[in-house]
């Protein structure tokens, strides 16, 4: 899908250079400066950062990284320094420097799309867990409020044009990595971590264990885990980050997009039985824990999404009724509208103190400034032109300062939120064996690639509907400048007709694909990986592991064969 967005924009450009538009406002190019991701698309907001603001001929690494490079044969690599873990991870840190710290291009190639200034942002999950401080005025508490201990974590990057010896592509590159560390499946990856990495407003409370008082936390190395076990789908992320971007609050004309090839599909779990329903006796040990799993991530691939549509609810009716304000205040007389403006402001005042302990007076001129831009019309009608603010003008404006905080509005507006999945009734080969199918066969992968072009493609142009394209129409990517570079014989990069995929493969229900579809020599080296993983954590050897491996091998063959996407 990134593959493809970056093709669309850069021919899309082509024809949107600045034009002078209605009220003198720029059409301009369409620009990416914020991407953020979790696990997977982490590592490739960690690509596409670099693609795009330094490198743009190298769309090739997306496709290189993800279909030519990984494999479960590598990920099978025995490494006494991974005995812990299910898979090595040094392929993946070999992919991760390969494509981020390779050398800088002999000349800077910043995409049509490329800002001054690109933010990104990559989710994380502290193993060791960080205290906050939260205030409370309980009398029996030791000390002013309590201490809750938080897991998600994040990285932050800014990139800026013309400034690849600025980033710190190690500290990206070991992030990146952190990010993609599947629980269980690859060990924990070591960051250190500094004060600047979080809020200064909130900063956790961490105490340094056997120190003098006052002594800083930080910097301090911690473990980190896949990002997507908090929060799998940044959209909120994106929304902080592009706040800043746009002086305060996302501009309208703001797309964000969020890419999730399974976002459409269910996971729902009939009843195993009419008795217990769920709870039976098939959902043993391994099954449970593979649940929770699914469970904890499935949750949190679109909480950030529900939370931001309640916003736009809530945003929408704020602006259905700030029409309706500025009519009540023009039309309604107060006999005493000082004393009305002085127990407004003074509210006014407590919230900003609540809102920001340092600097509460910024903060609510920043605020009403605001909420002026986006009123104007109606607030130059309550005044004369070129005269001091009015009482009017004045209670209009704390009114609304005082509406976005109750509704907890402040900064926030109605957001254009879009989606890429894909037709939950075409399935992914690699969405298979519990997502890992695509590691062991680079045909599969080959397939989901292709599937991802052409279902963004046709989510940009809108397919049979352009009134509903997202980006506007553009002719697909000719096979010669594919980064694939499609052989004789070879399909190109758009071309999914299950019937053709079914004939190369030989595989009659491709892409719906099974353990048993796997060749046996990987079927036997993961099966084996998984039992040997299971003996060296209980301390299993000998004689005892050779009746271990009989009586559980089966059982994993069972669970591999019996998966689910």
């Amino acid at each position: 899908m990134l593959t493809e967005l970056t093709y669309a924009l850069e021919v899309l450009n082509q024809s949107r250079e600045p034009v002078d538009g209605p009220a003198g406002a720029k059409e301009g190019p369409f620009v990416i400066d914020v991407i953020t991701g979790a696990s997977a698309g982490g590592m490739n907001a960690a690509m596409l950062a670099r693609i795009a603001m330094y490198e743009s001929q190298r769309r090739d690494r997306l496709h290189t990284a993800w279909v030519k490079q990984i494999n479960i044969d590598a990920l099978l690599e025995d490494d006494p320094r991974q005995q812990n873990a299910l898979l090595s991870k040094t392929i993946v840190r070999r992919i991760a420097e390969s494509h981020l710290l390779d050398a800088p291009p002999a000349r800077l190639d910043p995409a049509s799309f490329a800002p001054d200034e690109l933010r990104v942002g990559l989710t994380l999950t502290n193993l060791n867990g960080l205290d906050y401080r939260l205030l409370t005025k309980s009398l029996t508490s030791p000390a002013p409020g309590f201490l809750t201990t938080r897991f998600s974590d994040q990285g932050r990057f800014l990139f800026k044009k013309g400034g690849f010896g600025e980033v710190p592509w190690s500290l990206l590159t070991d992030s990146a990595v952190a990010t993609g560390n599947f629980p269980l499946a690859f060990l924990p990856e070591g960051l250190m971590r500094s004060a600047s990495d979080y809020s200064t407003e909130n900063p956790p409370a961490q105490v340094a264990p056997a120190s003098p008082p006052g002594t800083p936390y930080f910097p301090h190395g911690l473990a980190f885990i896949d990002g997507g076990m908090f929060d799998n789908e940044p959209l909120g992320m994106a929304i902080n980050f592009a706040a800043e971007a746009d002086a305060g609050r996302p501009d309208p004309e703001r797309l964000f997009l969020l890419v999730h090839p399974n976002v459409t599909l269910s996971d729902h779990r009939d009843a195993t039985d009419d008795k217990v329903g769920y709870l039976s006796d098939e959902l043993g040990l391994a099954a449970q824990a593979k649940r929770l799993l699914s469970m904890l991530m499935t949750e949190n691939a679109a909480s950030d999404w529900v939370r931001a549509n309640k916003v736009n609810d809530r945003a929408t009716w704020r602006d259905e009724f700030v029409g309706a304000l500025g009519t009540i205040v023009k039309g309604t007389e107060v006999a005493d509208p000082q004393a009305l403006i002085d127990g407004l402001d003074g509210l006014a005042d407590t919230i900003a103190r609540k809102r920001a302990k340092t600097g509460p007076d910024a903060y609510r001129a920043n605020a009403v400034r605001l909420i002026q831009r986006e009123v104007q019309g109606i607030y130059e009608g309550l005044g004369a032109a070129g005269q001091p603010p009015s009482r009017r003008q004045r209670i209009f404006l704390l009114i609304l300062f005082i509406l976005d905080h109750v509704a907890d509005l402040q900064g926030k507006a109605a957001l254009w939120l879009e989606v890429i999945g894909h037709d939950p009734d075409l399935p992914l080969a690699g969405a298979q064996v519990s997502g890992f199918a695509g590691f062991f066969n680079e045909q599969w992968r080959g397939y989901d690639y292709r599937r991802g072009r052409a279902d963004a493609r046709a989510a940009f142009t809108g397919g049979a509907e352009p009134l509903r394209a997202l980006l506007g129409d553009y002719p697909p990517e000719p096979a010669g400048r594919q980064p694939s570079q499609p052989g004789a014989g070879e399909p190109d990069e758009y071309e999914t007709d299950r019937d053709l995929w079914r004939a190369r493969l030989q595989s009659p229900n491709f892409p719906l694909v099974t353990f048993d579809d796997i060749d046996r020599a990987r079927q036997k080296a993961f099966r084996d990986r998984i039992a040997n993983r299971v003996k060296t954590v209980l301390g299993i050897s000998g004689l005892t592991g050779v009746m271990f491996n009989l009586f559980v091998k089966p059982k994993i063959d069972k669970l591999l064969r019996g998966s689910r996407a």
